[in-house]
């Protein structure tokens, strides 16, 4: 939340414009994403299963091209985990 925050200021004080993505600029699969939240909510990952897709166009890990906020001051400085453990603990018992 807190990178995010401050990547939208930056983004507001270069006067950067149209759409911008914001992330640290590493991949992270689907699958490893979720055994993180679930890991990090205290359940159960033992009944997760995944699948290799066939498809031509399905990418096993995105990554999002930040090269517009990257072309600022701006740096994430919490990793993917620490970014989540910090929304699953502002959402509490709404999650």
């Amino acid at each position: 939340i807190d990178d995010v925050a401050a990547a939208l200021c930056m983004a507001l004080e270069t006067n950067t414009t149209g759409p911008i993505n914001i992330g640290t600029g590493k991949g992270i699969a689907i699958a490893e994403l979720v055994k993180c939240i679930l890991s990090l909510c205290g359940k159960s990952t033992s009944k997760l299963r995944t699948s290799q897709s066939s498809a031509p166009d399905c990418k096993p890990v995105l990554v999002a091209d930040n090269t517009k906020i990257s072309g600022t001051s701006w740096a994430p400085k919490k990793s993917i985990e620490d970014g989540l453990k910090s929304l699953i603990f502002a959402v509490g018992d709404d999650l």
